[in-house]
């Protein structure tokens, strides 16, 4: 119960601006992370910045929710105290708004690579937004990391919070401290396979299809740990203030909540592998995201491995929008894992 709060680091508007963090909050950042699988960077970005994406995306949303291929997180056919009401809703990617302490955040990346070694890859870039439409509940509580892992971070998402957030508002149901002591046995993807499967075949799911997509909600965690862990380490919703950078290990046990509030709450997710798992999805960007792209990646400060598909324009860039695989092509992997679990199966998302 001791350590139910998040660690947030304050940085100042030097660090945010030079780009360049004190150890001290370095040290404070690390720690935190590995304790409770996340850490909130304060003052990382620009408010203004905030401000303009968040208006971008909130203006775009009657478009977004009459588009078939948005993707809800939830049930859409069940009654609104059963749902989260949450959808997903890519940035925007106009060249004014891509701006490098959203995308290409110094600070977040000097904490990466002290968690995750130098080069990590950029594989994934969405946003998540919490709908005002009166709904009342819950996903169920899961990991977004839905086979068989190790003992360290091999993802880390990136949630850029571009406005206040709380449980007013939707903030993300989190289980601190369960991504160190949790392993694949807890949830319900680790089932027995049939005769002569492999233990690393992939089940894919087809999120374009709504139906295909719920059975996506039946993965989570085992009601039995929930039940455990509930005991001595309850779930929080954090008061994140705009202008953050939660760092998330996506072993983490979470849940997205119902908004209650009167307004969308927006948040941006980018995701991270290391650089030796050799994850094979890609961020599809439209051309006109290059130049800057580039510029990022070659940076001598923290520079980034983007994993981009690069599409003639924006439009083409959403239309090709896949799910996430987060699985590894990297063998080795799965041959250091193989005594390590029960046989299980790989959630792969299309």
């Amino acid at each position: 119960m001791k350590y139910q709060n998040p660690t947030y680091v304050k940085l100042t508007d030097e660090e945010r601006i030079s780009g360049k963090m004190s150890r001290e909050n370095m040290a404070q950042a690390v720690i935190g992370f590995q304790r409770d699988g996340v850490v909130i960077l304060e003052n990382a970005v620009d408010p203004a910045h905030c401000d303009a994406l968040n208006k971008e995306m909130k203006d775009a949303l009657p478009e977004v929710l009459k588009d078939p291929h948005t993707q809800w997180n939830d049930d859409v056919k069940a009654p609104l105290e059963k749902r989260c009401a949450n959808i997903n809703q890519r940035p925007s990617m106009k060249p004014e708004l891509l701006f490098e302490d959203i995308w290409a955040n110094k600070l977040g990346y000097a904490v990466l690579s002290n968690i995750m070694g130098p080069n990590a890859c950029c594989n994934y870039i969405n946003g998540n937004t919490a709908l005002a439409m009166g709904a009342k509940g819950r996903q169920r509580v899961h990991a977004d990391i839905a086979h068989t892992f190790p003992h360290t971070a091999i993802g880390v998402c990136f949630n850029f919070y571009l406005e206040d957030a709380s449980a007013a508002n939707g903030s993300t149901e989190l289980w601190l401290g369960s991504a160190r002591e949790s392993s694949f046995r807890d949830h319900l993807a680790c089932k027995p396979l049939k005769d002569g499967e492999s233990a690393v075949k992939p089940q894919r799911v087809n999120l374009r299809n709504q139906n295909e997509a719920n059975i996506l909600h039946s993965f989570g965690v085992r009601e039995e740990p929930l039940e455990e862990r509930r005991k001595w380490a309850p779930p929080i919703q954090p008061t994140v203030k705009k202008g953050s950078i939660m760092l998330r290990d996506m072993r983490i046990w979470h849940a997205g909540i119902a908004n209650p509030g009167k307004e969308a709450r927006v948040m941006l997710c980018f995701n991270h592998t290391p650089a030796w798992y050799d994850c094979p999805t890609k961020i599809a960007l439209p051309e006109s995201a290059r130049s800057k792209i580039e510029e990022w990646s070659n940076r001598e400060d923290y520079p980034i491995n983007f994993k981009v598909e690069y599409k003639q324009s924006e439009q083409e860039a959403k239309n090709h929008f896949g799910g996430v695989d987060l699985s590894s092509s990297n063998s080795g992997f799965w041959e250091a894992l193989k005594d390590d679990t029960m046989p299980g199966y790989v959630l792969v998302v299309e």
